[in-house]
């Protein structure tokens, strides 16, 4: 970041963020909680040439667009860490394996399976990813009446969701992991590494069952989302 400083003639302070991060995977879901709470765009930091969307809603919280995968994910939270990050809040979406879970229901990871490479680069092998107890507290308390309450649990994260095959799914679900994404388990292992709390709320956006169902495009995805959303920003707010 100092050599991007430097480059670009944006001083360290003038990209400055928040020490709560709410870090979300849509640009749409972004702005709108940017819009929520009358956050302005960090000019700053677009002059940086990043291409991400960052958003100041006051000294205390930021929204940004995380770029999908985990080693994207990571390599820009890295970087919002050195610029002032201290506190992580995920919202993102997830693939169910339990069947009372249904398309639109919500999760709140504990610790996630680490099946993605980035985060052996950050903790032992043996190390279980997982979330900051309060902030799972925190966002379980900030849903309030907004539909079923989320459900706390194992996760499973994964590089290559098409090779997420039907015996391991099966195996997973025994053993009462709840859903599968792409990002969490590395996220969470960052933010272990660099001392930081972390926790994760996430909308099902599709069940891995028999038949495998779909639900990227319906209303009940997009309402889980944007609830999730607003959870995180309430419970940000409450640990500032």
């Amino acid at each position: 970041m100092a050599y991007v400083c430097e480059s670009t003639g944006v001083a360290r302070e003038e990209i400055a963020v928040a020490p709560v991060l709410v870090g979300t995977f849509a640009a749409e879901l972004t702005s709108f909680l940017a819009e929520r709470h009358g956050g302005r765009r960090s000019g700053h930091w677009a002059a940086t040439g990043s291409g991400r969307d960052l958003y100041h809603l006051d000294g205390r919280v930021c929204v940004a667009t995380l770029p999908p995968g985990a080693p994207a994910a990571v390599s820009f939270v890295e970087e919002l860490i050195a610029c002032g990050a201290r506190t992580l809040l995920i919202v993102g979406m997830a693939g169910s394996l339990q069947p009372d879970l249904p398309i639109g229901s919500v999760v709140l990871p504990t610790s996630a399976i680490r099946e993605e490479g980035t985060s052996h680069h950050y903790l032992p092998a043996e190390v279980p990813a997982t979330a900051t107890p309060a902030l799972v507290d925190a966002l379980e308390a900030a849903w309030k009446g907004n539909g079923p309450r989320p459900r706390a649990g194992f996760h499973w994260t994964t590089d290559a969701p098409y090779r997420e095959h039907q015996r391991k799914v099966f195996a997973y679900r025994e053993a009462g992991v709840l859903s599968v994404d792409m990002e969490v388990s590395a996220l969470y292992s960052v933010a272990q590494h660099r001392g930081m709390a972390a926790a994760a709320i996430l909308a099902i956006s599709d069940e891995l069952y028999e038949p495998w169902r779909l639900g990227f495009r319906t209303p009940e995805l997009r309402r889980a989302v944007a609830r999730a959303g607003l959870a995180a920003l309430e419970a940000g707010f409450g640990v500032c």
